[in-house]
């Protein structure tokens, strides 16, 4: 029926009635329908149904609102929106600027291109963005976010996400839960936000911060700013020009390649600085007092370099000499 339909455009054109906003349920028959409808803003909806739907709002694609392919949309239309229910429902956008809601389930959204916004809600969702600015929403559950190719907004929400910036200068929230970012190929921001995330910047000049919890930060390629936070952090540089910031907690930081700044506060925690490269890397400290008084705070110690402020509070510059460090130490 849907060739036939598509036949019938080809000599007469798309139909020019049903121009309002439309929510579409399901066949108004008890065989299939063809949706001809060329204005307002549309909606397919399962909403409040526990089958497992696919909403396809591709021209020429069948979608299945019960139990079979029962609606397919005609050439020259163009639906907007789709609504999930309470079952794993798959929901495939089109060339417009879609907005998909998966509800409860575990479900797949696929945005294809246009400025889309992706809601996956409760349950364990998986959501692609694709081309165009996106904005997706993982909601309650453990969701894997994909942002594709352009520059991309993610949350996770609760649960363990994962989130995938992939290419474009992408922004990445974790949320509440043990949550895995991964920016991609430009330069892009990572918050980790609450629980013991793990944040990686990819490609380009990135800026990661882990939020509260105990996480781990690796900046990759470019020049990266890394922020650690509230807890015990791991932060890791990577190849490029780094600043690195631990933050309060007792942390551990690398800088690796490239000539690298190392951010500290004299009551910030008991830190480990384990690359440092004289002559090429900087130590900055806050909150101390001059240059002068935190050289006086340091010493040798078993080959490294203590600077104790008391209270628990101290930096640990490891395989290094004070007379090699004295001239990268800057007060703040």
């Amino acid at each position: 029926m849907l060739l036939d339909v598509f036949a019938l455009q080809w000599v007469w054109g798309a139909a020019e009635f049903n121009t309002g906003n439309t929510v579409y349920t399901g066949p108004r028959t008890g065989n299939v329908d063809v949706v001809w409808d060329t204005g307002g803003t549309d909606t397919f909806s399962v909403a409040g149904t526990s089958g497992n739907a696919i909403l396809d709002l591709r021209q020429g694609h069948f979608s299945t609102f019960g139990t079979y392919e029962d609606v397919a949309i005609a050439a020259g239309v163009t639906i907007e929106n789709a609504t999930g229910g309470h079952g794993n429902d798959r929901l495939t956008g089109n060339g417009a600027a879609n907005t998909l809601q998966g509800n409860a389930g575990a479900d797949t959204l696929q945005g294809n291109a246009g400025a889309d916004l992706l809601d996956g809600g409760n349950g364990n969702d998986t959501l692609y963005g694709n081309a165009g600015n996106d904005t997706l929403h993982g909601g309650g559950g453990n969701d894997l976010l994909k942002g594709g190719r352009a520059n991309d907004t993610l949350y996770g929400g609760n649960g363990w996400d994962t989130l995938c910036g992939d290419r474009g200068k992408d922004t990445l929230n974790g949320g509440n839960g043990a949550d895995k970012l991964w920016g991609g190929g430009f330069h892009d921001i990572l918050r980790g936000g609450n629980g013991q995330d793990t944040l990686g910047g990819g490609r380009g000049n990135d800026t990661l911060r882990g939020g509260a919890g105990f996480d781990y930060l690796y900046g990759g390629k470019g020049a990266d700013t890394l922020y650690g936070g509230t807890e015990d952090d791991i932060l890791k540089g990577g190849r490029g020009r780094d600043v690195l910031d631990g933050g309060r907690g007792d942390d551990t930081l690398w800088g690796g390649i490239g000539n690298d700044t190392f951010n500290f506060r004299s009551n910030g925690g008991a830190d480990r600085l384990r690359d440092f490269q004289d002559n090429a890397d900087r130590l900055v400290i806050e909150g101390f007092g001059t240059r002068d008084q935190l050289l006086a705070a340091a010493a040798d110690v078993d080959g490294n370099v203590v600077f104790d402020f008391g209270g628990g509070n101290m930096i640990t510059v490891e395989n290094m000499t004070l007379a090699a460090l004295e001239n990268d130490v800057f007060a703040a």
